[in-house]
């Protein structure tokens, strides 16, 4: 997840802002969470430079989340301890 949201900082800003906000979900050691904020920050910052909200950000902080390893697209869990078989995007099961 961590090498998608490098790759896409300079091509797709609403994508790599998107990541970076979901990557601060993860359950990390304290100075990994650290470096995932202070990302996020960054990134919210360069948007907030234009006030202007071109592409809104797919996120909701208040809704939990599982996070698809395929797409890393977040998607709402119904239950909070779903099976990770269940957080597979369908188009991604085989």
């Amino acid at each position: 997840m961590s090498m998608a949201k490098e790759d896409l900082a300079k091509d797709n800003e609403k994508r790599s802002c998107e990541l970076a906000t979901d990557f601060t979900h993860l359950q990390l050691q304290p100075k990994h969470k650290i470096m995932t904020l202070k990302f996020a920050l960054n990134q919210a910052f360069v948007r907030g430079k234009n006030p202007i909200d071109e592409h809104p950000l797919n996120y909701d902080e208040y809704n939990p989340f599982n996070i698809c390893a395929a797409s890393n697209v977040p998607h709402l869990s119904e239950h909070r301890h779903s099976s990770p078989k269940q957080w597979k995007l369908s188009e991604y099961v085989s």
